[in-house]
């Protein structure tokens, strides 16, 4: 806006508060210690945490994308379960699968199934856990990043009898 980056404006601002800091230091009038010791430690707190980040400001976190697939293949003890993972934003994918419950939108605290690979398209796995014939199941495909855990759409599928 101002055709000046944080870091300059950091920089000046360092410079005014320490060029505060020494005139206040070389004052006659201050009457006491205290009165010194206060002002260094309010101009010392501010040149500390002005630019505590140290530089440009870093871009917005942009999350990934996922969608849930249909469930295939369903069985009475298992099923196979699809995602695809439709855009990275500017995250690094740690791990990826899916959730399960027999509840709606699960999370990372109910049944995990991890899924090989990273990156950018589909992805499936065979169920691995012995499944409840003739029960209900919530599945949502997930991504773990660095900075959280992005859920796709919650599908639901039923177990055979």
């Amino acid at each position: 806006m101002f055709g000046y980056t944080v870091s300059e404006l950091c920089l000046s601002f360092q410079i005014i508060v320490l060029n505060s800091i020494k005139k206040t230091l070389n004052m006659k009038t201050i009457t006491s210690f205290k009165g010194i010791i206060s002002t260094c430690t309010v101009s010392l707190v501010l040149l500390l945490t002005a630019c505590s980040k140290g530089g440009d400001p870093t871009p917005a976190q942009v999350q990934p994308t996922i969608t849930t697939n249909a469930a295939t293949s369903i069985s009475s003890t298992s099923a196979s379960l699809g995602g695809n993972v439709t855009s990275l934003g500017n995250q690094n994918i740690q791990a990826r699968g899916f959730v399960m419950a027999t509840s709606a939108n699960p999370t990372m605290s109910d049944l995990i199934e991890l899924a090989s690979g990273s990156g950018l398209g589909p992805y499936t796995i065979a169920s691995t856990r012995t499944l409840v014939p003739n029960t209900l199941y919530h599945v949502r495909a997930f991504i773990q990043t660095d900075t959280g855990v992005t859920y796709g759409n919650d599908i639901t599928f039923t177990t055979l009898p």
